[in-house]
């Protein structure tokens, strides 16, 4: 399998330079007139409360830019950079108060996309996560946090694309995300895809219906970068190389006389999701909803987790507002913690409960918003605390 990849990966690549050629004949602008820079500035200033550890409140911020060049009709490439703390995979913050310390700017993505028909597309490189995720504003994190970049190859071939009809657009998303290089052992890949239906009901009432599948092969061999890098966050179950199980539900370390060997289970995380918008139900302000709901077939128990959300207005304009109210259960197993959402609890699995957020755009590029996250364990006999933890987040944050 991995062989096949590579392979199919390096015709593709060698096919490049010549379609870039035979293509860019095409294109009459200077490469530096066709370059579309954008990013943004986040501020956030973030609460903790919880009954048993010491009350926190921190000040981070987060700065994201890069450009997206169209090199030919059919070939383009991009890359962004991001700040991060060194080694997190799933936060673009950094918090102040280090001594006012310099802070780290990383490569966040790299990519090549190739697009040779309006219903085929390739992807290969560092990219933005390419799964369909549905969104009420909040879009959905429950398998993949949104700051997560993928590294490997994409494909995207659309088999229906349709302005009238009931059945708007039909795509299939085919994944190989390398995981995990090594020398002595298989690499690691997420050889995964979706199917994703584009649907419309009437003029005011579209919906959207799509099926995953998320495979990581050598998955469980991922707990060997915690022994490496602290900053990638372990509630799954693990097993250590003197072969000791540590059940998962809390944050994780590995024991220096023992280092992590791998996950107690594998990921083969199947997943579902149903949206359904309703336009001009506030004015002209849309209402919107779905269900996003994981199992993983490579676990016997806590392995079904979901999210669930309902939002009202929109921040597209100058003036515009929004609220979305989210409630989500993630067990143990349901999804590998060191990718789901950072921000749920204290991120990882073993966490249920409920998310508010408002947000008002005072200004077209400058946007305010308010998200309060209150947090239970799913299991309460394996977490480090079992009281609520309430995590509040003020965010003002500019877009170019």
């Amino acid at each position: 399998m991995q062989l096949t990849i590579v392979t199919i990966a390096s015709v593709a690549l060698v096919a490049l330079p010549s379609v870039r050629l035979a293509a860019q004949q095409d294109t009459a602008t200077k490469w530096y007139d066709r370059i579309r820079f954008e990013g943004d500035v986040r501020l956030r200033h973030e609460l903790f409360s919880q009954e048993g550890i010491d009350n926190r409140g921190r000040l981070r911020i987060r700065m994201r830019a890069g450009f997206v060049m169209p090199i030919s009709k059919t070939l383009s490439a991009g890359a962004r950079l991001a700040t991060a703390e060194p080694g997190s995979i799933t936060s673009h913050n950094v918090t102040l108060g280090g001594g006012l310390s310099p802070k780290n700017v990383f490569i966040d993505r790299a990519w090549v996309s190739w697009t040779p028909s309006a219903r085929f597309t390739a992807t290969g490189g560092k990219f933005a996560l390419p799964f369909t995720r549905p969104a009420a504003l909040f879009r959905s994190e429950l398998i993949y946090d949104d700051e997560v970049s993928p590294e490997g190859f994409h494909e995207q071939v659309t088999l229906v694309q349709s302005k009238t009809g009931f059945l708007r657009r039909l795509a299939v998303m085919g994944e190989q995300w390398l995981q995990l290089e090594q020398s002595d052992l298989p690499d690691s890949w997420m050889l995964g895809g979706q199917v994703v239906a584009d649907l419309a009901f009437s003029k005011r009432v579209t919906g959207t219906l799509a099926g995953g599948y998320h495979g990581f092969l050598h998955g469980q061999s991922l707990a060997l970068t915690r022994n490496t890098n602290s900053a990638i966050l372990v509630t799954n179950s693990v097993v250590l190389r003197d072969g000791t199980v540590l059940t998962g539900g809390k944050s994780l370390s590995p024991p220096s006389t023992s280092p992590f060997a791998t996950y107690l289970n594998p990921f083969e995380l199947i997943s579902g999701t149903a949206g359904l918008s309703v336009d001009s139900v506030f004015g002209r302000m849309p209402l919107q909803m779905y269900v996003d709901v994981v199992h993983n077939a490579g676990a016997s128990d806590e392995n079904t987790g979901y999210w669930a959300a309902l939002s009202a207005g929109t921040i597209r304009r100058k003036g515009d507002w929004a609220a979305t109210v989210l409630y989500g259960r993630v067990p143990t197993e349901a999804v590998l913690s060191m990718y789901s959402y950072s921000d749920f609890g204290f991120g990882g699995t073993n966490n249920k409960g409920a998310v508010f957020q408002v947000q008002y755009r005072p200004g077209r590029d400058f946007t305010l918003s308010l998200r309060h996250h209150i947090i239970t364990p799913v299991n309460s006999a394996t977490a480090a605390n079992a009281n609520t933890l309430q995590r509040l987040q003020l965010d003002a944050g500019v877009s170019f």
